[in-house]
């Protein structure tokens, strides 16, 4: 099985990553219907991390311990590779297919903020790259996103700050961004960024003395290699035709494939609106 989590909590993101708790969950689920007791586990799972890390899933009520008994709590959902193309799901693309880029990027970016901003834990059958919205920005409201599968890195700047801090090795297509600016500020960086913007929109970017700032834009198609114009999509506020179409979406019912079908219909836009990928800001 695979760990399906979205949290902006660290510690419970480090805990998920651990591939020793994917064996925990595989081996809790496979004797579900047997009484597990933690003679039983410490036979099974000889690592010296392993009690603090069944205490820490006890912890994030992941797994029960009652009665000296430990039994899963997170759900296991029936995998589908893809969802039911249902006409109401059809007239939605081919309502998509109408509007522009930046319309299209607000509709996506409006459905992950309307329906998966919360966070959730279950387990599917089988692996699955869903895809996620992953943001940076300042605290002034300048804020760039990237719309990609979870597993997969490219060379711009929100994925690099997304990785930062992880403790990980950075992927080497972001190493670039890593030579090129270290361990800087984010809030410092997307500050002289917002500069950087402001400059380019006013037509005075080929003016700007060159910086590292100017140069990582550059790398992360941002702006243009000439710094004369902004290349990032800029994202519309929502309109009443957006709604319309948004609205045209499935209500999801309330139980645990709720937010495994939405992450389903969110692979279904991408893929039938032919993006791999997708990065846009707003300000």
């Amino acid at each position: 099985m695979e760990i399906q989590i979205q949290t902006q909590n660290k510690e419970l993101q480090k805990l998920a990553a651990d591939p020793l708790l994917t064996q925990l969950f595989d081996y809790l689920w496979e004797n579900r219907a047997k009484e597990i007791i933690l003679r039983q586990l410490k036979q099974q799972f000889s690592e010296g991390r392993f009690e603090k890390m069944l205490e820490a899933s006890v912890k994030a009520g992941w797994i029960e311990r009652k009665d000296r008994r430990y039994r899963l709590l997170v759900p296991v959902v029936k995998t589908a590779e893809k969802l039911d193309e249902t006409s109401e799901l059809l007239s939605v693309i081919e309502a998509l297919k109408k509007i522009s880029l930046e319309e299209q990027s607000a509709f996506l970016y409006y459905f992950y903020q309307e329906q998966l901003t919360e966070d959730y834990l279950f387990l599917t059958e089988t692996k699955q790259n869903f895809f996620e919205l992953r943001q940076a920005g300042n605290d002034s409201g300048l804020l760039f996103f990237h719309l990609i599968q979870r597993a997969n890195y490219e060379s711009e700047l929100v994925d690099y700050f997304s990785f930062s801090g992880s403790g990980q090795a950075v992927p080497k297509v972001l190493e670039p961004f890593e030579t090129l600016l270290g361990d800087v500020n984010p809030e410092y960086f997307f500050n002289q960024v917002e500069h950087i913007f402001e400059k380019v929109a006013k037509g005075k970017g080929t003016k700007l003395r060159p910086s590292v700032f100017l140069q990582a834009a550059s790398l992360s198609e941002w702006i243009t290699t000439d710094f004369s114009a902004i290349k990032l999509v800029k994202l519309p506020e929502i309109d009443q035709q957006l709604r319309k179409i948004l609205n045209k979406v499935l209500t999801f019912p309330s139980s645990s494939q709720k937010n495994y079908e939405k992450l389903l219909l969110l692979d279904f836009f991408m893929e039938k609106l032919a993006f791999k990928s997708l990065k846009f800001y707003r300000d």
